[in-house]
This record gives structure tokens, C-alpha cells and sequence, in this order.
């Protein structure tokens, strides 16, 4: 099968034989002894939350204020003759277009509800272009000799100015993002546009823009008012996540430091224990051009022991490193759509002993991969899928073996408030490898667990390709408390496993006030047997402190 386990055959059996009569590793069990495969179930578990908070994530209104209003001239029943209408040139509006307009107006009889007709359909355009702080009027004057003034009114921006200083991040962060000069036309499109794109792509701070009227006639003023998260997030959490075979009850510690160099970088750290093991990830982000690309780098450590179950006489322990450099780059299309390009280089270091130290497997794996990502935000409506193409090269430096194989994953999540109280999410996942045979186990997809088919321990299913779907239904039923449903299923493909598929069905109850204090509880029961003596579902407690 796999490379680890083809090792694992060959050198097992003689090594434990004498000492544990007929104990043998399990060979389609992975993700029990391969601490790559575990610490890839936590951070699957730290991209879920973070990805849960983002569909939550509530964008602040770019603009406010600047409707310009329009003139209604009083319709008195008199008539007359137009033989000329003359417009001050525009920025927004062709000349060629203007006088389209004034020729449905000219050489006929009109009167005062023909003129409240020309304005609407210049403001109209004016509408359609987004320029808020525009509008077409008609001064007094004297049409006697059967010519008329339009003037085109497009505000001049007077002066920009702040309702509070930004805290976190110095203004230069908001004002390299909006293209804006006092003295010029106000192009509130433009400015529509660049404060949408800096909310939708922001590492963080959030901007929304108050239209004033300046102090003079045809004269506009921005006031700028900067929402900027916290500097400081810490969340400390117990549950019941881990698994048996290490220690289900784990402690841990989840934090964010947002701004420490006064950049709008985040510094983010997790950790946490059970009973064998201790997961730590730190992640570094920061933006380095006005479009919100962002430079990261990280590193995860996963140490694993087998303590508990069939195979904890084999004295199993893992340890896995992994460092990972990359870039993403944000390109924002319009309010409802985002799309993010990176490239990410990842370096994973993973070993496994047993007996007194004995090597089992010691596998590097370096790989880049490609990531495209489209986010859909509408209403009460939000959708995002990521596309990762992944190359990696592996060694095993037991046996020296190594190997070059290309993987296809991706992600997909949507939330759909259907009303006040009840939304829905969908999730899949998925992953296609370029071998089947002799892929490394730190590269397969598995099953089982939070963050994938619930119900199932973590890894019972692992394989080279694979995909899992969830649904689950929310109710908020009163304030603070939430019911939940849902049903997970996932399948993969490996005609060495004795099942393929697993589906099954939970249900759940979940309180969050806003206060610091959360607790949810879930039950999770799985309708297909995978292994010997395997539980009949599982059950997920956590209590949550957040600060």
C-alpha cells in the first residue's frame, strides 16, 4: 500500500514479534500512528473556525450620506419654445450624449414638466454611474430669446477628515487605499469602489465613508471612520476532541494579536494537549501593497503517543514539524464577489518511532502548491471555494526511498440565512493524487472526525483520493441558545479497504450570548461499521472562555 505501511510491513512483524506475540501496526489505520496525518486533522479544525468566523464577518456600509437631491421646478401649465439648451462640461457625461438629450427638448413647443423630464434623465445617468454628489439643475434666467442653462453640478471635494484617529493602523493604511485629492471632482463611483475592495479584502480594519456638503455651493467633504478589530483575542477552551488511542479530553489556548507592529499584521498562535499529545501553530500575516496582498509564514508542531487501546503496548510515538512561506493576493471584482490567488511553499518533517525508540518511519516532504480561491458575499448569503494544485517530493529516510506526486484538493463552504434564526451551511471537501500505490501517508485524505465526517474517529478512512459533503440546518430558538442538525458523508477510493463509505447524522446545542462564555455539545452517530469493536457515534463537548 502506502510507503509508510510497505515499510511498516517489512520491519514490524520481526521487530514485535518476539516480545508481543501477534501485534501488529493496523495498515489501514494511518492517521493513528502518522502524526502528519493528525496534526493535518487539527489544522483542518483550525481552518473550519476560521472560516466559520469569516461568513459571519459583518462588513461595515462603504458610503453614507451624498444624495445630491433633485430640482422640481414648479409645473404651471405655461408653454413655450426651447430652440437651444447649453450644459458646462462634465466629467461623467459625454458632449455628444448631453446634446442627444437637449435634441428630444428643442424646436417644439414644451413647458415646465417637459424640463422636470431633462433633469431625470441627466440625474439618472448620474445615477447609473454612481456619482452621488452629482446632479443637474436649471438657475433662474430669463428664456425669452429661446435659450436655456443646464449646469451640471459635480462636487469638488473640499476637504477630508477623520470622526476618531485610528488606533491600531496609521491612517496612511486607509488613505493609500482610496484614491481621493481635495480640489478634485468627487468620483464617488470610484470611491464606492475602493472602500468596498479595502472592506472585502482587509487584513482587518474596516472604512466607511460619510458624505458631507462642503462649505461652499457645489463643494462635498469626507468625513472617514475607521472600524479596527481588537488588538487582542484570546479564546481558552476545553473539549473532548482528541481521540482515544492518545487522550480524548484536551485543553487549549487559541490567540491573536492584531497590529503588533503597527502594520496591519496579525500574529496568531494555537495550542493545546491531551493526554498524549501537544499541537502547536503559529501563523504571521502582513500586508505589503494597497490591494491587500499579504505575505505569511508559519509553523505547526504535533507531538503523538499511543497510550490507550489495542496498540499502546507498541509504545508509539510521532512527532511532525511543518513550515510553510507563502503569498496571496486578493482581486476584488465587484460588492459581491472576491477572488485570491497564492503560492505557498510547505516543508513537513514527520517521525515515528516505537519500541524503545526503533524508527518506524521518517519521511521530509517539501511541496508548493497553487491556491485559487472565489468568494461569493450577498445579503444573507455566503460562499467560498478554494483550488489547490499541489506538487510534492518526498524522502523516507528509513530506506531512502523517494518519490514526486501531484495532488488536485478542494474546499468548498456556504452559510444561507434563511431567516433571522435559521441558517443553513454546506461543506465539501476533496482531494485526487497522482499515485495510488505507494503515496506517503502524510499526503492521503482522510475521514473521520470534527472536520470531516462526524460520528467516526479521526483517520478511520484514509486514502489517496477522497471527498466528503456535509449539511447542516441551525436554529436560534432563543436568545443564546442554538439547535443544530446535520448530516456528513464521505467516500474514498482504495479497493484495499473493507469500506469506502461512511455517512451518518447528529444533533446539536450550542450557547453563545455574546458574552465571553460558549458551550456546545454535539452528538454525531455513524451509520457504518469501519473497524472492530467501533463506537456507535461520538459525542463532541466544548467549553469556551473568550476574552
Amino acid at each position: 500500500m502506502r510507503a509508510l505501511l510497505i515499510n511498516a510491513s517489512l520491519i514490524v512483524p520481526m521487530a514485535i514479534g518476539t516480545a508481543h506475540g501477534q501485534q501488529t501496526i493496523p495498515a489501514d489505520r494511518p492517521g493513528l500512528f502518522d502524526p502528519g496525518l493528525d496534526l493535518q486533522d487539527k489544522q483542518q479544525r483550525e481552518r473550519d473556525i476560521q472560516l466559520r468566523d469569516k461568513a459571519d464577518e459583518i462588513q461595515v456600509p462603504a458610503l453614507r450620506g451624498g444624495d445630491a437631491g433633485s430640482q422640481q421646478l414648479p409645473e404651471t401649465g405655461e408653454r413655450f419654445v426651447i430652440n437651444a439648451i447649453g450644459f458646462n462640461p462634465s466629467v461623467y457625461i459625454t458632449e455628444e450624449r448631453l446634446k442627444a438629450i437637449a435634441s428630444q427638448y428643442t424646436g417644439r413647443t414644451i413647458g415646465f414638466e417637459d424640463l422636470n423630464a431633462l433633469l431625470d434623465e441627466i440625474n439618472a445617468i448620474y445615477q447609473e454611474k454612481r456619482q452621488l454628489t452629482s446632479r443637474a439643475v436649471i438657475p433662474p434666467q430669463d428664456i425669452g430669446d429661446g435659450r436655456l442653462k443646464v449646469v451640471l453640478v459635480e462636487a469638488r471635494l473640499e476637504g477630508v477628515a477623520w470622526t476618531k484617529d485610528p488606533e491600531q493602523v496609521p491612517a496612511s493604511f486607509f488613505t493609500e487605499r482610496i484614491r481621493v485629492k481635495p480640489g478634485e471632482t468627487l468620483d464617488t463611483a470610484r470611491l464606492l469602489n475602493d472602500v468596498q475592495r479595502l472592506n472585502a479584502t482587509t487584513p482587518g480594519p474596516q472604512l466607511s465613508v460619510n458624505l458631507e456638503p462642503g462649505s461652499e455651493f457645489g463643494t462635498s467633504r469626507l468625513a472617514l471612520e475607521p472600524f479596527e478589530p481588537e488588538p487582542w483575542g484570546l479564546r481558552m477552551y476545553a473539549n473532548n476532541y482528541g481521540s482515544e488511542s492518545s487522550g480524548e479530553y484536551q485543553a487549549g489556548l487559541r490567540g491573536k494579536w492584531f497590529s503588533p507592529t503597527n502594520n496591519a499584521d496579525t500574529l496568531s498562535a494555537t495550542v493545546q494537549a491531551t493526554e498524549g499529545t501537544i499541537f502547536g501553530d503559529f501563523d504571521y500575516r502582513i500586508p505589503v501593497n494597497r490591494y491587500n496582498g499579504e505575505v505569511f509564514a508559519g509553523v505547526s508542531r504535533n507531538q503523538l503517543e499511543i497510550l490507550n487501546g489495542p496498540y499502546r503496548d507498541l509504545e508509539i510515538e510521532g512527532e511532525s514539524m511543518e513550515y510553510r512561506l507563502g503569498y496571496e493576493q486578493p482581486w476584488w471584482l465587484n460588492r459581491r464577489w472576491t477572488l485570491t490567488g497564492g503560492l505557498e511553499y510547505l516543508r513537513s518533517e514527520s517521525e515515528t518511532t516505537l519500541l524503545d525508540g526503533f524508527t518506524l518511519s521518517e519521511t521530509t516532504v517539501d511541496s508548493f502548491r497553487l491556491t485559487g480561491t472565489t468568494r461569493y458575499r450577498e445579503g444573507d448569503w455566503f460562499a467560498q471555494y478554494q483550488q489547490i494544485i499541489d506538487t510534492s517530493s518526498t524522502e523516507n529516510q528509513v530506506n531512502g526511498a523517494t518519490g514526486n506526486y501531484q495532488r488536485l484538493m478542494g474546499n468548498g463552504f456556504t452559510q444561507w440565512r434563511w431567516t433571522d434564526t435559521v441558517r443553513f451551511v454546506g461543506k465539501t471537501r476533496w482531494q485526487w493524487a497522482s499515485a495510488e500505490e505507494d503515496l506517503p501517508s502524510t499526503l492521503l485524505f482522510q475521514l473521520g472526525g470534527l472536520a470531516s465526517t462526524r460520528g467516526y474517529e479521526s483517520g478511520i478512512l484514509a486514502a489517496p483520493h477522497g471527498i466528503d459533503l456535509s449539511l447542516e440546518g441551525h436554529w436560534a430558538f432563543t436568545e443564546g441558545w442554538e439547535l443544530s442538525m446535520l448530516i456528513d458523508a464521505g467516500h474514498v477510493v482504495d479497493d484495499d479497504l473493507p469500506e469506502s463509505t461512511i455517512t451518518s447524522a447528529g444533533l446539536g446545542l450550542g450557547y453563545n450570548a455574546g458574552g465571553p462564555f460558549s458551550f456546545s455539545a454535539l452528538y454525531a452517530g455513524a451509520f457504518n461499521d469501519v473497524v472492530p469493536e467501533q463506537d456507535s457515534g461520538q459525542l463532541y463537548v466544548q467549553l469556551q472562555w473568550r476574552w
